[in-house]
């Protein structure tokens, strides 16, 4: 198991997510987000789905942007 918290969320919610990344790193928290951690041109699924088995925490930032894509939501 990783150290990180895995953070789920819409790019909707990326000023939110922004603060709330900066807010746990201040507290030497080590975050995983997707739009810092997934490198151009590797697969979205396969990525995400390591880096949520490897977590140690998962914070699912909830939100009618998130609601409305139940793709992700049913995964």
């Amino acid at each position: 198991m990783g150290q990180h918290i895995f953070i789920s969320h819409s790019t909707q919610n990326d000023n939110t997510v922004k603060k709330l990344r900066q807010t746990l790193e201040a507290h030497n928290l080590e975050t995983w987000v997707d739009s810092r951690e997934l490198p151009a041109g590797k697969k979205l699924a396969p990525e995400i789905e390591k880096a949520i088995d490897e977590a140690r925490h998962f914070i699912l930032l909830l939100s009618p942007a998130v609601v409305n894509k139940p793709r992700w939501v049913r995964r």
